[in-house]
């Protein structure tokens, strides 16, 4: 059985495979498929997140295994969301890898009591936090669950009604 329908990355309409442009948002399907995740960066450094869509398929500037390798082994830091341009949550997984340091810090060198037991706490619950998350991105990654940025060059963007 074929998949008659496929869903629109700006919208997330469901439209006819055989259409070339969402019915709601006027995405030109062909002209997606040429954004690039070096765009989205792009895009994000100009200060115009509005231009980046985000897709579970990879674009063409992006290795799918290289993103696996740098979340299985960098993940803890966020690795994988700065190569791929997802600087707010690779920023996220920063502070919380800095936090849970802090936490093993003062778990192995002082008596938990008081304030220092409240900072172990909660230092302790940001990384349980991330540490879940950072094994939900490895299972987004291998089954396609993963979302990345990407943009059309800025010369080629789709104006409303394209």
């Amino acid at each position: 059985m074929s998949k008659s329908f496929k869903r629109c990355p700006r919208c997330n309409n469901k439209t006819p495979i055989h259409m070339p442009k969402c019915g709601v948002c006027s995405l030109n399907f062909e002209r997606f498929n040429s954004a690039t995740n070096a765009e989205a960066k792009s895009a994000f450094r100009m200060g115009e997140p509005e231009r980046v869509l985000y897709t579970t398929q990879p674009p063409s500037d992006i290795n799918k295994i290289n993103v696996l390798l740098k979340c299985i082994f960098g993940g803890w830091f966020g690795l994988h969301h700065f190569a791929v341009g997802r600087y707010k949550l690779g920023g996220f997984y920063l502070v919380a890898f800095a936090m849970c340091v802090t936490y093993l810090t003062l778990a192995l060198t002082t008596t938990l009591s008081g304030l220092i037991f409240d900072i172990a706490f909660v230092c302790g619950v940001v990384w349980a936090i991330s540490f879940i998350l950072w094994l939900a991105d490895i299972v987004k990654i291998l089954c396609n669950w993963y979302k990345y940025p990407v943009s059309l060059p800025y010369s080629n963007q789709v104006v409303k009604g394209d």
